[in-house]
């Protein structure tokens, strides 16, 4: 029972809180088309991840985006465009579950993912001192898991929750992810430190292990996650920035545009 238990949270897990999508969410924008590559990475457990890639012009720093759940990469190349015409160089990472990647999406898997993509970028000679690392929503855990384990050019967490049980605590009491009402009070009522998933994603604890430059940003009528929870961030890392717009929600990003670029010039 206790593995048969396990097993449907774990199905549960996938479905429920990372939802990967295979739906390909935008057409490839024109001026991208030129120069945005398709490039593939194997991490080290036979699976073949693909990603899309812009190189930097001279002197430019290379943005590795990492994006949050239910989406797939595809939702964000905007993203590509936007860091392009300024002369950054751009790697949409894409995990494994979501858009034509193949593999089960879990948090250390999430790690590997990011790994072999950085392992493509030092390959392509670029320095991790010239690697920014943008982590969305959930992908913050990402990013932060990474600079646990490497001194990056810079940080940015945009819209990242403090921990993804609390995450998933606010959700159960805004939207029912549940129809069986029964089973939705018990969650509701349920204390976030006892919710049954393995991707813990605790960013608070990992923030302080970071003495990279971090760029914290949230909007503040974040209905998905809310802003408190970077504030709480921020206050982990003292070498942190945080900025909370008046403007924006959690999946539009153009809020983030103009002070992204002045924290990018701002690096050395």
């Amino acid at each position: 029972m206790g593995v048969l238990g396990r097993k449907y949270m774990s199905k549960m897990e996938q479905a429920l809180i990372f939802a990967p999508n295979k739906t390909f969410f935008n057409p490839m924008l024109k001026n991208l088309a030129r120069v945005m590559q398709a490039v593939t990475t194997a991490p080290k457990n036979g699976l073949s991840l693909q990603h899309y890639y812009i190189p930097a012009k001279e002197n430019k720093k290379t943005i590795i985006f990492c994006h949050g759940i239910i989406h797939n990469i595809t939702k964000f190349f905007n993203v590509a465009d936007f860091l392009h015409k300024k002369g950054y160089g751009v790697l949409l990472l894409e995990y494994r579950g979501f858009g034509k990647n193949s593999g089960i999406p879990s948090e250390k898997a999430f790690a590997k993912d990011f790994n072999s993509a950085f392992e493509y970028l030092k390959k392509q000679g670029i320095s991790q001192e010239q690697i920014v690392l943008w982590g969305f929503s959930m992908g913050g855990g990402v990013v932060l898991d990474a600079a646990k384990a490497h001194k990056f050019g810079g940080i940015i967490l945009n819209s990242t929750f403090s921990n993804m049980k609390s995450a998933v605590k606010y959700q159960l009491k805004t939207t029912p992810v549940i129809n069986n009402k029964f089973f939705q009070n018990i969650l509701k009522r349920c204390p976030s430190t006892l919710i049954p998933i393995k991707s813990k994603f605790k960013n608070t604890s990992k923030i302080k292990k970071i003495d990279t430059k971090i760029l914290i940003m949230h909007a503040k009528d974040d209905t998905t996650v809310p802003f408190e929870m970077s504030k709480k961030l921020a206050k982990m890392a003292p070498n942190s920035e945080l900025y909370i717009s008046e403007t924006g929600g959690h999946d539009v990003l153009g809020w983030t545009e103009e002070k992204i670029l002045h924290f990018l010039e701002s690096l050395k």
